[in-house]
């Protein structure tokens, strides 16, 4: 719910939404020396693949990805990216949860493990049998994978400390204030949100519903082995913030956090606020 609301209002009816999870093939996990039935922190994570030689790569279906990936860490760390509407919101970058988060992303691009966030990052994943993908629940069904499905594993995402903290990607369903067919379109979006329907979603196109008692459904528990791992995530997890200047945040993130090389955990976390404030505040770039 807080992810489909502004300000404490319900603003669209919550559909599905897509925790980011960690992925492996086979045994690979055990031969980067990690546990799997407890919550793996970001070091043990980029410490074992670079102990396999191999890489951490992070889908990027929508250009969210950089914006996405430092929420969920400074989130992990304890921290808020952003809160507020307005043009002066709270910012949480120039923080200890900024700085924690952009250690990781430092430790991440001294190692070699990738480039940051891509599109391209499933095919990458699929091309290397020592690496490790950071992608929505829902990329078990990108055509990408399809060569390698059969060997895929899955675990909650990467935690900064003790509790994983994941992405959340997703679609909320609304009717425009001057909608021709309101009635029909809240009909449907009713519709939508049947457990029925969304049990269908989830085992034909591996979106996770928004409603916790999808999971409990025959269908899902049978056809969707994601379903408790994934459940859990969209519990902790955390959604971009809540602002009509999101895109602002997005660009300003991108132009201080990319590329992933340049980040430095002492001058990245107040560079990056100063620019969010900048746009959020009607500056230009």
């Amino acid at each position: 719910l807080g992810a489909a609301s502004v300000d404490g209002s319900l603003v669209v009816a919550p559909w599905w939404y897509d925790p980011y999870l960690l992925w492996y093939r086979g045994n690979t996990a055990e031969r980067a020396g990690l546990d799997t039935t407890k919550p793996i922190v970001w070091d043990d994570l980029l410490a074992g693949a670079e102990r396999l030689g191999g890489t951490v790569q992070i889908d990027d279906p929508d250009g969210q990805g950089l914006a996405s990936w430092v929420n969920a860490l400074v989130a992990g760390a304890g921290g808020t990216l952003l809160d507020g509407s307005g043009r002066k919101p709270d910012l949480g970058l120039d923080s200890a949860a900024g700085r924690v988060a952009a250690g990781v992303v430092e430790y991440y691009a001294e190692v070699g493990l990738g480039e940051g966030p891509s599109e391209d990052a499933p095919a990458r994943f699929a091309a290397d049998p020592n690496g490790f993908l950071l992608a929505p629940s829902s990329v078990i069904s990108d055509p990408a994978l399809r060569d390698v499905a059969t060997d895929l594993s899955w675990t909650s995402y990467p935690a900064v400390s003790s509790t994983s903290v994941a992405p959340l990607t997703g679609v909320g369903l609304g009717v425009p204030l001057y909608a021709r067919h309101t009635k029909q379109s809240y009909d449907a979006i009713a519709c939508l949100q049947s457990d029925e329907s969304l049990a269908r979603l989830m085992t034909s196109a591996g979106h996770a519903s928004a409603k916790s008692s999808t999971f409990d459904s025959p269908t899902v528990r049978s056809g969707y082995p994601l379903g408790p791992v994934v459940e859990a995530a969209v519990t902790s997890g955390v959604a971009l913030p809540s602002t009509p200047y999101w895109q602002r945040v997005r660009v300003a993130l991108d132009d201080t956090w990319l590329p992933v090389d340049d980040v430095s955990s002492t001058s990245t976390p107040a560079r990056s606020q100063k620019a969010v404030r900048t746009l959020v505040g009607g500056g230009l770039r």
